[in-house]
């Protein structure tokens, strides 16, 4: 089976991708930005409360994207990093941005220099499953879960902790970035 590309705006930032997920969140009817708190230790910094994407403090940066994977990507069926994460099964009970990698300025980039966003997402059942955010030519945001150095069953594409294909389930629920990383600048290509 041929590799089918898929692929990122070249050149796109993280600060794109943060600005896109920011007009989506504040555009959507079923969204209620004056009830999405940025600051989650005291709750007095919601995402209606910023005027525009320039004006949040970049603490808060890692909480619109959880937020954003929570309202716009999670359960939200329509949109197309929703579709390209149901490609495998896991849960988003809990997610967030991944930071521990090792090496993430060097794996946050295409070799181009164009910006990803690593999160992971997964039930209290499930070994967390990992996944990137970027831009497509067209300012739309997708996602792709890496398989190579990835925590799921492959044969089934299922999260560990909820597959039943019989498949070996490893000892370690750890992820290989280096791996991964691999797999991510195979599939997604920029123009």
């Amino acid at each position: 089976m041929a590799l089918i590309p898929r692929f990122a705006k070249m050149g796109s930032t993280k600060l794109d991708i943060l600005n896109k997920m920011y007009d989506e969140l504040m555009s959507d009817p079923e969204v209620k930005p004056n009830q999405i708190a940025l600051d989650y230790c005291t709750c007095q910094h919601t995402l209606g409360s910023y005027p525009n994407f320039a004006s949040i403090p970049s603490a808060y940066y890692n909480s619109l994207v959880e937020h954003y994977v929570y309202q716009r990507v999670a359960y939200n069926a329509k949109t197309p990093a929703n579709k390209d994460l149901s490609k495998v099964d896991f849960d988003f009970e809990n997610h967030e941005v991944d930071e521990s990698d090792p090496s993430l300025a060097l794996h946050s980039r295409l070799p181009d220099g164009t910006e990803i966003i690593w999160c992971w997402a997964g039930g209290d059942w499930e070994s967390p499953v990992s996944f990137v955010l970027y831009l497509d030519p067209k300012d739309v945001i997708r996602a792709y879960i890496p398989k190579k150095g990835n925590c799921y069953c492959t044969q089934c594409n299922t999260a560990w902790g909820t597959c039943e294909c019989g498949a070996q389930e490893p000892a370690s629920d750890d992820v290989d970035y280096v791996l991964m990383y691999d797999d991510v600048i195979n599939h997604i290509q920029t123009k």
